[in-house]
């Protein structure tokens, strides 16, 4: 037992707490990936575009070897596989061509016409700068 004498806590007795502090940055939880603005700068000085990727330049699309593009058309036109399936048999039928250059190829010269998926078939699409 201690023998100091210190007056006993009261449960009873009401103090008044101090009201909670205000935050210091307010955070909108919407919208994180903006970053905050550094601190003497007004808003309209901060540069945001800084922190996101720089935009890469697309690689130029790989098409298919010249010599075999019209047996290449010939294999698309009126086929009902999609594209995935398309490709497939387009990689046994040209094993030398990469998936990338015959996945690009069809997007290029063909195009997927129907109302319902069972309706599709692939359509050689008008190419312009070709002479008939």
């Amino acid at each position: 037992m201690s023998t100091s004498t210190q007056a006993p806590l009261s449960c009873t007795s009401q103090s008044v707490m101090d009201p909670p502090r205000i935050p210091l940055n307010v955070t909108n939880r919407t919208n994180l990936l903006v970053p905050q603005p550094a601190i003497g700068l007004k808003p309209q000085q901060v540069n945001t575009t800084t922190s996101l990727p720089p935009k890469t330049r697309q690689a130029p699309k790989r098409m298919v070897a010249p010599d075999v593009i019209e047996g290449f058309k010939r294999a698309i036109e009126g086929s009902d596989l999609t594209k995935a399936g398309l490709i497939e048999v387009l990689k046994k039928q040209f094993p030398k061509q990469s998936k990338d250059a015959i996945k690009d190829t069809i997007g290029a010269v063909a195009e997927r016409v129907g109302r319902r998926e069972q309706d599709k078939k692939w359509v050689i699409k008008d190419q312009s700068t070709s002479t008939t």
